[in-house]
């Protein structure tokens, strides 16, 4: 079984913990309204996932699939999205 939404909110609670999930599979996960930045996503698969109202900034989301994705009202200052697929995303109010 894949990640689920309360698998990442428990790292972002935890303190002091390192906020990599490189390479991992996110397809369709829920992450709206999470604050996410600084995180690294580099390579994940992340089609159809719902980071409405995130924060990303600083993020690395370079080389991931977000085909589909809903980034809307997304704060995506200084994030790397070099090489992703950002194909049909909803990019609203980013």
């Amino acid at each position: 079984m894949g990640l689920t939404r309360q698998d990442i909110a428990a790292v972002l609670n935890a303190p002091g913990a390192k906020l990599d999930w490189a390479g991992a599979d996110l397809t369709g996960l829920d992450l709206s309204q999470l604050d996410l930045s600084g995180a690294n996503f580099a390579g994940a698969k992340l089609e159809r996932a719902n980071f409405f109202d995130c924060q990303l900034r600083n993020t690395n989301l370079s080389q991931t699939n977000l085909e589909q994705a809903n980034l809307s009202q997304a704060n995506l200052s200084g994030a790397n999205i070099r090489g992703s697929n950002l194909s049909q995303d909803d990019m609203s109010e980013a």
